[in-house]
């Protein structure tokens, strides 16, 4: 299962760009993806180890399980455009 994880925290402008990126980038793909956006405090014990969020927003792409790409901080929709083709082929 292609997954995309949006790590967010309150009060974060940046988080809310991102949002809007993923969204929009997965508009533009025919691929089947499911989007979780997460405050940092809805996170288990074991998600935060995994994915060790040190700021916001982070961005974490998961296939099949398993960790593909972390990214940390806000990018154009074109670029998670761009993510989604090569980490989700």
């Amino acid at each position: 299962m292609n997954k995309i994880v949006l790590v967010t925290t309150k009060g974060c402008e940046g988080c809310n760009i991102m949002n809007n990126s993923i969204k929009q980038a997965l508009k533009c793909t025919s691929k089947k993806i499911e989007y979780v956006v997460k405050d940092v405090t809805e996170l288990t014990k074991e998600e935060k180890t995994k994915i060790k969020a040190s700021d916001f927003p982070t961005t974490v792409f998961y296939r099949n399980g398993r960790i593909t790409r972390k990214q940390i901080g806000t990018m154009p929709y074109i670029v998670v455009v761009r993510w989604i083709d090569i980490d989700f082929k």
